[in-house]
């Protein structure tokens, strides 16, 4: 079902056929939403990436009431929950291996959010002075960092156990 779509229109006026909209349709609109309010998921500061992950979507300009959300915002909304959960699939996927003495000293360390690992992650990655500094980043750099990161672990990891071998040997 392919919508004709009045961008400035009040929310509601899609709300309730948003059900019925196909996958492929729903990819399309949530594209064209973000074309249309001029910011890519990717290119969100770290800071309103969070925010937005805890239904505050300020940075877009919804109200916490959504009252006179337009359907454009309501669609850009809709696909970030969408675009979160592709995210956070990418995140699990990109925990670097750890040997069974890491796990074990894992362990004893304090449990933080997923936002305050990745802030640290983030200070930490990049040398940058602050927190806030780093959820000045984009999402898109972030999730470059946790791929090189990931990447350089992972052939650490690799060129240990094949120094193992060829020490046994």
């Amino acid at each position: 079902m392919r919508l004709q779509i009045e961008w400035d229109a009040p929310a509601e006026t899609l709300m309730f056929q948003w059900r019925q909209v196909s996958k492929r349709e729903r990819a399309r609109l949530y594209a064209a939403a973000q074309e249309r309010l001029g910011l890519c998921y990717g290119a969100l500061r770290v800071g309103d990436f969070f925010a937005c992950l805890k239904n505050d979507f300020a940075v877009i300009g919804v109200c916490s009431t959504w009252n006179d959300t337009t359907v454009a915002q309501y669609i850009w909304a809709m696909g970030f929950v969408d675009y979160g959960g592709q995210f956070a699939k990418l995140l699990s996927r990109l925990v670097p291996p750890m040997s069974a003495d890491e796990r074990a000293a894992q362990s004893a360390c304090v449990q933080v959010s997923m936002e305050e690992g990745l802030l640290v992650f983030l200070r930490d990655y990049f040398g940058l002075p602050s927190f806030t500094a780093a959820e000045d980043l984009t999402v898109n750099e972030l999730v470059m960092a946790k791929r090189d990161a990931y990447n350089r672990a992972a052939y650490q990891v690799k060129l240990r156990k094949i120094a193992e071998m060829k020490n046994k040997r």
